[in-house]
């Protein structure tokens, strides 16, 4: 049995509050979203499954079809466990017509525990099942940690799955490699009735039941190998806050900014008042994922201490705002990435980067929920950090 392991990111850093918020207001997040978590997860990936599908492909002496994919944990909302709050078993069967075969059933989580809240697992290598679907099931820990999965997830005594998500052929088409994000408000989550969705979207008040827009749901996001030409690096978004919705992000990069040693995670002082931010991306909405933008690097722009320059988002309801400097934000407002040498302890992945280096191909994540309170902030409030997607153990 191949291991993978399974990663949650720290380096994550409190965002805005009020998603709708033009400038004009002062409103306290009262984020502080940095997060400790149970990163030893290793996800079984030995995928040897009677599939009930005649997989011959008419080609003698070569391997089956195949593609790969890795798992991404956004999906907010869930108990977990004690040791990982938020965390869930993820079960898997190949279907027909909608129906699980129970032959096929591989409980990927069974022997190395539930995937934490924001992990990113590395990639692992399924056969093609075409015309058949794969259908992956996301249950509470202990919805399955007696039993296992069930031979049918649609069975009325099966567990109840917080999501039920099928995996068509159409995006996992043979050599492919694709990242599987779960995304969205599971229902009865957040003090939710059972099968409703919590009342925590409709910026900037976050007090409305959300719409079906950010029900829970599993996006497959092919992702290209391409790497990038000498001296450059490539770097795309993934935005999943889902309470955001309809309210899109830019994300900025000003060169001039600094961590505030006094401040709290996630703030920043502007060591250049006369400095113009640049725009990275414009209008990123929920559930989008960039193309990958080939650019310069970003690194510590005063090398003599390790610091200097900073990611920050801001709210652009209308298209209109652009990147105003950091400091013209509004107090809400004002969270961000910054950009070090290197981090003060060691990242639980080595694909967490603390900058953006000549050659890296990496992935902004943004998740998390906005306007949180109480313990629920600690464990699923906003957070960004950087995913180094074609890092190589040395």
């Amino acid at each position: 049995m191949r291991k993978r392991q399974t990663l949650a990111a720290v380096a994550a850093l409190g965002l805005i509050a009020a998603a709708c918020d033009d400038g004009s207001g002062d409103e306290d997040a009262g984020i502080d979203a940095t997060v400790e978590m149970d990163t030893g997860v290793e996800m079984d990936t030995g995928v040897e499954m009677d599939t009930g599908v005649d997989e011959d492909s008419g080609v003698d002496g070569g391997p089956p079809p195949s593609f790969q994919i890795r798992l991404v944990h956004n999906l907010p909302g869930l108990a977990g466990t004690t040791e990982a709050p938020g965390s869930a078993h993820l079960c898997l069967w190949v279907a027909t017509g909608g129906t699980a075969i129970a032959a096929t059933k591989q409980f990927l989580t069974e022997a190395t525990g539930p995937i934490p809240f924001r992990g990113v697992s590395s990639y692992v290598t399924f056969p093609v099942v075409a015309p058949a679907d794969y259908l992956v099931a996301v249950y509470e820990p202990d919805a399955v940690m007696t039993e296992g999965c069930p031979d049918d997830p649609a069975d009325a005594a099966a567990p109840e799955a917080a999501l039920l998500a099928t995996i068509s052929p159409d995006s996992v088409p043979a050599d492919s490699i694709s990242s599987a994000i779960l995304t969205g408000f599971p229902t009865g989550s957040f003090g939710a009735a059972d099968g409703a969705l919590p009342d925590l979207c409709t910026p900037p008040t976050y007090d409305m039941t959300c719409p079906e827009d950010v029900a829970g749901e599993l996006l497959v996001v092919a992702d290209a190998q391409t790497e990038p030409a000498a001296d450059m690096a490539l770097l795309r978004v993934s935005h999943q806050v889902a309470n955001a919705f309809p309210v899109p992000f830019n994300v900025c990069y000003e060169a001039s900014l600094a961590p505030n040693p006094a401040g709290p995670p996630g703030s920043c002082i502007d060591t250049d008042g006369t400095d113009t931010p640049e725009t990275l991306f414009a209008g990123v909405a929920y559930e989008q994922t960039t193309d990958y933008l080939e650019r310069a690097p970003i690194e510590p722009t005063i090398p003599s201490m390790g610091v200097g320059g900073a990611l920050y988002l801001v709210a652009d309801p209308l298209g209109s705002r652009g990147c105003p400097s950091f400091t013209e934000l509004a107090a809400s407002e004002q969270a961000c990435l910054p950009i070090l040498e290197a981090f003060p302890t060691p990242p639980p992945s080595d694909n967490i980067q603390p900058k953006l280096e000549a050659g890296h191909r990496t992935t902004l994540f943004i998740n998390g929920v906005l306007a949180l309170s109480g313990s629920d902030v600690m464990v699923f409030g906003p957070q960004m950090f950087m995913w180094q997607d074609n890092f190589v153990a040395e």
